[in-house]
């Protein structure tokens, strides 16, 4: 069962995150939040919009495509990685390589022949992949997590042959870093509380 199918649950979804990521980095009014990214306002955007771009451009190797738009969020991801301190580096990698065999397999429908049953097995992996990607419990970490663990099921599954990257990895990313950026919040709004609560 081929991505574009088994996302349908959320496809379309994580594609506005990139737009209302933008939104907020323009109307910030200041640049603190991104201090511990080693960002500024414009490259952030540029980051942003040069992923959507290069999500539409394949490199054709041999018979077949990678994606440019899967690469260069590999490479950023990369590079957020190489920001955490060792112990967190260590947690992402370990959760990205789990993302990345979750993802392979529901895509794959190794699990299931039956089409409703598939579908469940994708909806289970994308809650699972928030999961692991929250756990390391920063919004770097998050990200660099999904985006890691979602490329590499895409490359694997490039070399495999079973199909392009594309929309519906950059979908998965997006849908899986709000996912994780969203309970990363959750969790942060609701220990304030009961901080307050306490005193």
């Amino acid at each position: 069962m081929g991505l574009g199918l088994g996302l349908g649950l959320g496809l379309g979804l994580g594609l506005l995150f990139p737009g209302l990521l933008a939104i907020w980095l323009v109307l910030a009014k200041d640049n603190d939040s991104l201090a511990r990214w080693h960002l500024k306002r414009l490259p952030a955007l540029i980051i942003i919009f040069a992923a959507l771009i290069l999500t539409y451009i394949d490199l054709p190797l041999g018979s077949i495509y990678l994606n440019l738009g899967g690469v260069f969020i590999f490479g950023f991801c990369c590079w957020l990685l190489a920001l955490l301190d060792s112990k967190e580096r260590v947690k992402s990698v370990i959760s990205a390589l789990i993302i990345a065999a979750i993802i392979f397999i529901s895509k794959s429908g190794l699990l299931w022949s039956i089409e409703l049953l598939s579908h469940i097995s994708i909806a289970i992996a994308i809650i699972l992949a928030v999961l692991l990607a929250a756990a390391g419990g920063s919004y770097p970490s998050a990200m660099a997590t999904a985006g890691l663990g979602v490329e590499l099921a895409g490359f694997v599954w490039t070399f495999a042959a079973f199909g392009e990257m594309g929309l519906p990895f950059l979908d998965l990313f997006c849908l899986i870093t709000a996912g994780a950026w969203l309970s990363l919040a959750l969790i942060t709004y609701f220990k304030k509380r009961r901080l307050t609560k306490a005193l």
